[in-house]
Order: C-alpha cells, then sequence, then structure tokens
C-alpha cells in the first residue's frame, strides 16, 4: 500500500481519541515522560506527535519505504525511527525501559504466533508502570483488510498487562467494508501489572 501511495489511515492525521488519551496518561505524569515506542510507525505520523508532546519515542517498522517517509518527517523533541520487525522488537536494537507503547493497527494484522512474539517483547521492553494503546478492528474484516482482534485476544497475548478500558468508535467513522459487516474499531488502553 505504501508503493501505491495509499494510507487512509494516515488520514485526518493524529486520531483524536488517542489525543484524548495521550492527554490522561501525561496529566497523570510529570515531564520528561519517559520513553515511547510506537509499533508499525508507518510514516512516523504518531511518532511525532508522541515526540512532539515530550516523549523519548521510537517508531519501528518493517517497510523500508514508511520509514525512509518517516525520518524525512518534520519533528521536535527526541525522535529515532528504526527499520525492523515488531515481531523481533530485541533484535531491533531499539533499547528497553519503555513506559508507554502506541499501535494503531499493527498488532490486529498479525497471526498468533507473531502476536506471541510481540507481547513477549514488549513485556521485556516495559517499565514496571508501563501502558499500551492501541487501535485495533475487531474481528471479521473482510479480506484484503487485516484480520482483526477482539479485547479478549488482546488481553489473552499480553499477559501480565491489565485491559483497563475499551473504548469503541462509532461504526459510520469505519471504512465501508467495516460498516457493512458491522465490524467495529476499538481504542483499548493496557496497564501492566
Amino acid at each position: 500500500m505504501y508503493l501505491l501511495g495509499f494510507r487512509p489511515w494516515e488520514r485526518g492525521g493524529v486520531d483524536q481519541d488517542l489525543a484524548q488519551f495521550l492527554d490522561a496518561e501525561e496529566g497523570a505524569r510529570r515531564p520528561p515522560y519517559g520513553q515511547a515506542l510506537d509499533l508499525g510507525c508507518g510514516t512516523g505520523l504518531q511518532t511525532v506527535e508522541l515526540a512532539r508532546r515530550g516523549w523519548d519515542t521510537v517508531g519501528i517498522d518493517n517497510v523500508p519505504k514508511a520509514i525512509d517517509r518517516a525520518r524525512r518527517r518534520p519533528a521536535t523533541g527526541s525522535v529515532r525511527f528504526v527499520l525492523g520487525e515488531v515481531t523481533d522488537l530485541a533484535g531491533a536494537g531499539i533499547g528497553a525501559g519503555f513506559s508507554l507503547f502506541v499501535d494503531r493497527g499493527c498488532f490486529h494484522g498479525l497471526d498468533d504466533a507473531q502476536r506471541g512474539r510481540v507481547a513477549r517483547d514488549v513485556t521485556q521492553l516495559a517499565t514496571t508502570d508501563a501502558v499500551m494503546l492501541m487501535f485495533a478492528f475487531g474481528a471479521g474484516a473482510p479480506r484484503p483488510l487485516p484480520r482483526g482482534a477482539e479485547p479478549g485476544d488482546v488481553a489473552a497475548a499480553l499477559t501480565g498487562w491489565e485491559l483497563t478500558e475499551v473504548r469503541e468508535l462509532p461504526l459510520d467513522g469505519m471504512p465501508p467494508p467495516l460498516r457493512r459487516r458491522q465490524v467495529p474499531g476499538r481504542w483499548l488502553r493496557l496497564q501492566r501489572r
């Protein structure tokens, strides 16, 4: 999709629900906020926003064209982009001690084995009080859309984390194939236990 220049997930800038979650997280912390990891960062839209807000931010994606574009995106604050696999975070050399993870549509496209590897690595790289903010379509999306993930799927993969909030988005904001099938989109908040 990057080769075609088709990135519907970047339309409209940073998701307002994500912005609200970030406002709440930052309201409960004192600057400097710590390290944040943007999983499947694409062209870095969320990564740059996190850095602008005061997070020491790393974005990782396995699409070279997306990372090249991300590295050219104007940014303020501490931001770094890594070409690597979210299913091998330890091997990507991104460091550890992350207190915030953002996943805007990466996990819901992975198979079960990949989800397990992401969950393992995220937990290993997380601080004891880390938070994950994740956007995922529900299960049942038609191909070629991602397979989706229900809140229970996410909670089952991320053992050692507690699902603390599920925010379902209105169906009228979903792409037409999802609206027709009544497949919801959701933001999830998980807290490391």
